[in-house]
């Protein structure tokens, strides 16, 4: 059942979007950047040192500069940036910024003590290309020099159409969690698995719900 519209932050979603949370449907950029503020507000009453990068921003980052990245985005995103101890990026493989889309999504999380970007994707290393790109464009802005890049290693989605369900579980199982390690941050997702990505849309639903 879908939802009305509702506005949350600056994210507004409408029924044609709360819809896409029926299984077997791809989630678009609206709802993972929703999710995305939640758990970042969520960081922010808790006093953690996360910080969950604005989809529309982290987008257009594939096609700046340092200078006009620094333009783009305004000064309390800049000081996030570079005063969390962890940056949660969503990655589209969509690499046109004429158009909206792509086909499929993935999560890359910088670890600040580590200097290390890792890149979890439930769908082998199909965003890999993308992702290493993503990272040597957030790498200024978090003050990152040199870093490391690493493929993670992590559940596999089990259809074409839960990426962004899995990523959005990968965020929600990390952030707020202190780790030894990448090895066991990446150890603490095992659990995620197709029946966690169901439930995370019913939950996501009855979040939305609740919030409008």
């Amino acid at each position: 059942m879908a939802v009305g519209e509702i506005t949350y932050g600056d994210t507004t979603l409408g029924e044609e979007d709360t819809a896409l949370l029926q299984e077997g449907q791809w989630l678009n950029d609206l709802l993972i950047q929703f999710y995305f503020e939640y758990l970042g507000k969520t960081a922010r009453d808790r006093k953690e040192r996360d910080f969950f990068f604005p989809p529309s921003s982290s987008f257009m980052l594939l096609f700046l500069d340092a200078g006009g990245a620094k333009e783009l985005l305004n000064a309390e995103i800049l000081s996030d940036l570079r005063g969390s101890d962890r940056v949660f990026v969503a990655v589209n493989d969509n690499e046109d910024h004429t158009a909206t889309g792509g086909s499929h999504w993935s999560l890359l999380v910088f670890i600040r003590h580590e200097s290390m970007f890792v890149h979890l994707d439930s769908c082998g290393s199909m965003n890999d290309r993308v992702a290493r790109s993503y990272a040597r464009n957030v790498a200024p802005l978090v003050g990152a020099s040199p870093y490391h890049f690493v493929p993670g290693r992590c559940p596999q989605q089990a259809n074409s159409a839960d990426c962004g369900v899995f990523a959005l579980a990968f965020a929600e199982r990390i952030h707020g969690r202190s780790f030894a390690g990448p090895k066991s941050m990446m150890d603490s997702l095992s659990s995620v698995d197709q029946s966690c990505a169901t439930a995370l849309r019913y939950r996501l639903r009855d979040l939305i719900q609740s919030l409008a």
